[in-house]
């Protein structure tokens, strides 16, 4: 119970024992906010790849056991929300068996944290106790790592009472930091950048890089080093000293979320030329940060991005934010080297090589763009990535072989020549490489079954292993995709509704701000108490923050906490102290995480829900008042998300108190935030998928009257309007959040299902292939059994 009220969350993997201890977890209610996940990995195919390798000292081994407390510990990670405690626990045991043992009976246990490493090892008396017995000890153990992970080891002990008087359990020392590992540190958002350079991976706060070359690299290839290498050299000839050069991999997609670690090892396993320039690994997907992170660098790009890069559709649409975006990256000492690109023609117009001379700069900003003349390769990594499979391409023409002339350059590519057929390939081909050339290289006629012997294909054993799977593969995709298509529906359903809330509640809430102030204006010359306008020396600031209660909806929450934290760390710059108020699950969890560097003043929490009331936004208004007016704090700001259509939403920090000298609603840049034009959409369906329509909606605000007479006492007058602000000031950033919300989910549902689509669609396009290849192996070997007859 006590581990359950923890702010610990775990996922716990046993071989060979410590059973029991997963029911103990489950059984105990609770269990949901402590046990992420919890699995027995127990033949040894699955312990294989649940730590990632073979094991060199045994399977009953403490390296085993810190290898699954690792493995947990990272699964937990993806399992869990930023900042939040998590634990990954390990347990291997040789227990009574059948047959009985020469070794010792023994149980080896390991949790991994954020600090790192602890191991436990057990030796049990034999004899003394049964399989079920043995088990309940080691189970114990993981009770005990578990406790002791979340600092409870001292209150609760768990494991004295069923140890035998000879068995004492062993407690290594912590090892392995959880900083120790600069990835896990990058992927937790714990440190800016992650310098790569000769396989070693170093935590840096930005890059000595002077040309950086960013893109996905999945692949690497020729491309991308010759590009680099050219820019160096155009760069080099500016300067009297040699020029430094990286490649930039931005682990975080402003569409698609972080990359998952193993997809992100993989590719750092290409940059591990000691002599090569180095990778930066960083978060950031935006140039503007990139440019922040790595002032004074030049990066290299191509054609294509520098065409996004003076889009005003990548700005919401704004020419003024697109020019402010790259004056701001002229500022910090940027420019952009761009290279020359192939782009293929549309409806049949022919292929163009394009260069910054056919790329639009706007005016006052063509110093920050230089071309790179010198460079030029057509090589893409889409071509290469949809190149991979390309093995099952080499059963499509060989039933047409018979009684045809080949040549030694068709029947390369027929039989994958290169690396594209893969390892398999390439031995098969060079265990028949003598006697097919002989043939090959004077263009006889071929007998297709004199073929097929000379360059043997996959099995049809081999072929039906790999359709089941792709069958299966494509099921699952299926199912996701329906999954991904029912949460977009009710996500557009409830953002609808909203919006409609968001639209309707602005008009109030503006001219409520206009009658307040016009109130406030008219009593400035009398004695009466007007504490929401009371402007004092600022030493202390509230800062609410909203975020979400549940995830799934793309970089909605990110954001947010992102904006809160640059303006906590501005504020504590200047000396001035900040608390926090928080408002939603996600924000509440990560800024009260004790594993992070500062610990944050909380005042109080807030659940976001899905449909806020004028009851919610009167509890946290109620606690806003109270803390301004009592001088606790002498500025209240609010970071939420404002709503401006379906695809564009705007993270914003706006000033709630004390009130502004002309009663509108602005920004702590004095920037007005009102909105004046809306978007609203209708759910329609075309060609039968489901659809928007969009249409602009504008919201006029009358101007006020500022005639005012008073009929009651001014007092009364002012004890009325002020709790209805605050009131309808909080209700209206809540009613945004939301509807930002569920139109972040919307959207990230809708891209999920479009990559579901696109792959189901790619794994249709395989698997028919491999089934074509398995017909036509039927018909030759038929072909071949005739023949022999």
């Amino acid at each position: 119970a006590a581990l359950h009220q923890s702010r610990t969350r775990a996922v716990v993997y046993a071989t060979g024992g410590g059973a029991q201890s997963l029911a103990w977890l489950l059984g105990s209610p609770g269990a949901s906010g402590t046990v992420l996940e919890a699995s027995v990995p127990y033949s040894r195919d699955s312990l294989v790849q649940t730590i990632g390798h073979e094991p060199r000292e045994g399977f009953a081994s403490a390296g085993v056991a810190r290898s699954l407390a690792t493995a947990a510990y990272r699964r937990a990670l993806r399992l869990s929300d930023p900042g939040e405690h998590v634990t990954g626990v390990g347990c291997t045991c040789a227990l009574v068996s059948g047959a009985p043992k020469k070794g010792a009976h023994r149980c080896h246990v390991a949790a991994r944290t954020a600090r790192g490493t602890v191991s436990y090892s057990l030796d049990l008396e034999k004899g003394a106790r049964d399989r079920a017995g043995e088990d309940a000890v080691g189970s114990r153990l993981v009770l005990h790592a578990l406790l002791g992970a979340a600092d409870l080891g001292a209150e609760h002990d768990v494991l004295a009472a069923a140890l035998a008087e000879a068995e004492t359990v062993e407690a290594g020392p912590l090892e392995g930091a959880g900083d120790a590992d600069p990835l896990l540190a990058l992927l937790e958002q714990r440190v800016g950048a992650v310098e790569y350079t000769a396989g070693e991976p170093t935590a840096v706060d930005g890059a000595r890089a002077r040309v950086v070359l960013p893109g996905s690299f999945n692949p690497l290839h020729a491309g991308h080093r010759s590009m680099l290498e050219e820019a160096a050299k155009l760069i080099a000839g500016d300067q009297t000293e040699g020029v430094r050069s990286a490649f930039e991999l931005a682990v975080t997609n402003a569409d698609k979320g972080t990359l998952p670690e193993e997809e992100v090892r993989r590719r750092m396993e290409q940059f591990t030329e000691a002599s090569g320039p180095s990778l930066l690994l960083t978060n950031e997907p935006l140039y503007v940060r990139k440019a922040e992170l790595l002032p004074g660098a030049t990066f290299v790009v191509g054609v294509d991005t520098a065409v996004r890069l003076v889009m005003p559709k990548y700005y919401n649409n704004s020419s003024e934010e697109m020019a402010a975006a790259l004056q701001r990256i002229g500022q910090l000492g940027c420019s952009f080297i761009v290279a020359g690109r192939l782009v293929s023609g549309v409806d049949g117009a022919e292929d163009r090589f394009l260069t910054l001379a056919d790329v639009q700069i706007p005016p006052g900003l063509e110093h920050l763009f230089r071309s790179l003349p010198s460079f030029r390769n057509d090589i893409s990594s889409t071509q290469l990535r949809a190149e991979t499979p390309a093995t099952n391409r080499c059963f499509t023409s060989l039933a047409t072989l018979d009684q045809k002339t080949v040549s030694e350059s068709s029947m390369s590519a027929l039989t994958c020549g290169g690396s594209v057929a893969g390892p398999k390939a390439a031995l098969r081909r060079s265990s028949s490489s003598a006697s097919s050339r002989s043939a090959f290289a004077v263009g006889q006629k071929v007998d297709s079954v004199r073929v097929r012997a000379a360059a043997p294909q996959a099995t049809n054993l081999e072929i039906s292993a790999n359709l089941k799977e792709l069958r299966t593969r494509i099921e699952s995709v299926s199912s996701t995709k329906k999954i991904t298509d029912a949460m977009k529906l009710v996500a557009a359903a409830k953002v609808r509704r909203a919006q409609a809330a968001v639209i309707g509640s602005r008009p109030f809430s503006e001219n409520l701000v206009k009658v307040l102030f016009a109130v406030n204006s008219r009593l400035a010359g009398e004695d009466v108490d007007v504490p929401l306008a009371e402007v004092r020396p600022v030493k202390n600031v509230l800062l609410v923050v909203c975020t979400g209660d549940r995830g799934l909806c793309g970089g909605y929450n990110n954001y947010a906490i992102r904006m809160a934290e640059k303006r906590y760390n501005e504020l504590t710059a200047m000396g001035i102290g900040v608390k926090l108020m928080t408002i939603g699950k996600k924000g509440s969890v990560y800024f009260k995480s004790a594993s992070r560097d500062v610990q944050h003043n909380i005042v109080k929490s807030f659940e976001m829900g899905q449909a806020p009331t004028t009851k919610d936004a009167q509890a946290v208004a109620d606690e806003i008042f109270a803390d301004f007016v009592s001088s606790e704090s002498d500025k209240v700001e609010i970071v939420f998300t404002k709503f401006v259509s379906l695809i564009t939403t705007q993270p914003v920090i706006q000033t709630v108190l004390p009130l502004t000298p002309a009663g509108e609603v602005c920004d702590v840049n004095g920037t007005c935030i009102d909105a004046t034009d809306d978007e609203i959409f209708t759910l329609t369906s075309k060609d039968g998928d489901f659809a928007v329509d969009r249409e602009a909606a504008t919201i006029e605000t009358a101007p006020f009257e500022g005639v005012i007479s008073f009929e009651q006492d001014p007092n009364q007058i002012l004890d009325a309007l002020l709790p209805l602000y605050m009131n309808a000031m909080v209700l209206r950033a809540l009613q945004e959040s939301i509807a930002s919300e569920l139109a972040a989910r919307m959207n990230a549902m809708n891209t999920a299902s479009d990559n579901a689509k696109e792959l189901k669609k790619n794994l249709s396009l395989t698997y028919n292939r491999k089934r074509q290849a398995k017909i036509t192996n039927e018909i030759i070997e038929l072909a071949a059994g005739a023949s022999a007859v």
